[in-house]
């Protein structure tokens, strides 16, 4: 895992007994004494690779159920749905990045085999399987691939895990320890270099690092969480991004999400929603409607961890938080917001992205579902619905006036219903279709009554796909106190 340091104070300041700044990679008060700052690393990097094996190794012994007899097999092998006609062909699992190669004849460099390789992950089909979703920055990788080695091996990593969901893998089985400990080696002597830890290469594996944890490890897991710190960590200590590098500026665009949650689990002010850093996302050309829409939401959605800590603080009687100030900044949020909505919906029914379907689950909830013609359509509705919901709630819980609740509760049921909608979609294209959705549903839990509740947590149990350890499954008190810390009731 590659995560951040809790004190990164240089060698020279430690020996001279005097209270460093951590500025990275040279401190202030050895550049003003002209002192030698030794090289220290801007990250730490554990190695987790044993406790894959491990699971693993758990997972491979475990007792297979007896089987009846070769005709019932044969039956069920052909009732179940064949995976293998969406399985990638090219990849084989093996001692490092260049151990996924093409299987082809032609004569091609390990890179350009490597590139061809990622490009196939990127065109799978179904969606459900597609590596598209980590982000619009992926097109821009294999054209990378041979000048970085940290990047070429948490490529092929990433890959590798690709593979074993298509094939339909277990959780324990889906990331490769020996292909992780490699790209994670080469991770650390790329941050060891001070050249290779300021390229858009290393952050780009970091980047990967963390989309490998969130689309093929634990959901909400610790693992996803100290990447996202370590990412966080690099980007501060980067500062904003060159504007005349279109990669550097996906990558940052990219990587809001996860900063974001990394925030919200600090409780600190984001440091990515200021102005210079804003401007990454107005360079970037050639984006759709919807790309559009996505950037101002998610500029508005990094005022999020300020909004939950200063209510925190707030119910904390902290005097120094204006109850005033506050209302006034979260309901200027809450414009913000609708006004995307209001776009979103427009742009939704000038070019017919939704067409509405009969449920099949949750029809307690709704009678209707969503089916979408283009999938960034569901990401940014699933997205700007669990904002809403949370910034109405957090208006709920600050206002004062009795008549403005009913109005807001009202509000939140009806984006509550957006996200129930999109359940359909979610379990249709699963694992890689809309692996959001699960953060979604957790901000319509106050929405949805016991009984309603139970099938929430039903469908968040099915969202993993996998074989979870029972003490992991999702239960009504895990999915409340989740609901209680996205909007600022709770802490991790």
């Amino acid at each position: 895992m590659v995560g951040a340091l809790r004190s990164n104070r240089c060698e020279t300041c430690r020996k001279r007994k005097i209270k460093c700044d951590e500025v990275w990679p040279v401190c202030t008060p050895c550049k003003r004494g002209n002192r030698d700052c030794p090289p220290r690393p801007s990250l730490k990097v554990i190695d987790s690779s044993a406790q894959l094996r491990q699971q693993l190794g758990k997972q491979v012994r475990r007792k297979k159920p007896r089987r009846s007899c070769k005709d019932e097999d044969v039956k069920k092998s052909e009732e179940a749905p064949s995976r293998n006609k969406f399985a990638i062909s090219h990849c084989k699992v093996g001692r490092g990045a260049f151990d996924l190669l093409l299987q082809a004849t032609m004569n091609l460099t390990p890179s350009n085999q490597l590139c061809c390789a990622f490009l196939d992950c990127l065109h799978t089909q179904p969606p459900a399987y597609n590596l598209e979703i980590i982000g619009s920055f992926a097109w821009q990788i294999p054209q990378r691939f041979g000048l970085s080695d940290a990047l070429d091996d948490v490529a092929a990593c990433m890959m590798a895990s690709h593979m074993a969901i298509v094939r339909g893998a277990s959780q324990f089985s889906r990331i490769n320890p020996k292909l992780y400990t490699r790209a994670l080696r080469s991770v650390y002597s790329a941050l060891e270099d001070p050249n290779e830890c300021r390229s858009s290469n290393t952050l780009c594996a970091i980047l990967l690092l963390q989309r490998i944890e969130a689309l093929f490890g634990e959901s909400f897991g610790r693992s996803e969480l100290i990447h996202a710190s370590g990412l966080a960590t690099l980007l501060e200590k980067r500062g904003p991004p060159n504007l005349n590098d279109k990669f550097e500026c996906l990558l940052t665009a990219d990587s809001h999400m996860c900063i974001i949650h990394q925030s919200l689990v600090l409780r600190k002010t984001c440091f990515i929603a200021s102005k210079e850093w804003a401007a990454s996302m107005d360079v970037l050309d050639g984006q759709t409607h919807l790309q559009i829409l996505f950037h101002r939401l998610l500029r508005q959605m990094t005022l999020w961890p300020a909004l939950v800590r200063e209510k925190q603080y707030y119910f904390e009687s902290d005097q120094y938080v204006d109850p005033f100030a506050l209302i006034q900044k979260t309901e200027q949020v809450k414009a913000a917001v609708d006004e995307i909505g209001r776009d979103l919906d427009a742009l939704i029914e000038s070019d017919m992205l939704i067409r509405h379907i009969p449920a099949t689950c949750l029809s307690d909830l709704v009678s209707e579902m969503f089916e979408f013609k283009d999938r960034m359509a569901a990401v940014l509705l699933c997205y700007h619905a669990m904002y809403s919901i949370t910034v109405y709630q957090i208006l709920v819980s600050l206002s004062a006036d009795p008549f403005h609740e009913p109005e807001l509760k009202h509000e939140i049921l009806r984006l509550s219903r957006r996200i129930w909608m999109l359940v359909e979609h979610g379990l249709k294209n699963k694992p890689l279709g809309l692996p959001m959705l699960p953060a979604a549903l957790l901000t319509t839990a106050d929405s949805a009554d016991w009984e309603a509740q139970d099938q929430i947590i039903e469908i968040m149990n099915e969202f993993d796909s996998c074989q979870r350890l029972k003490c992991d499954t999702w239960t009504r008190q895990k999915l409340m106190w989740r609901a209680m810390f996205y909007r600022g009731d709770g802490s991790v």
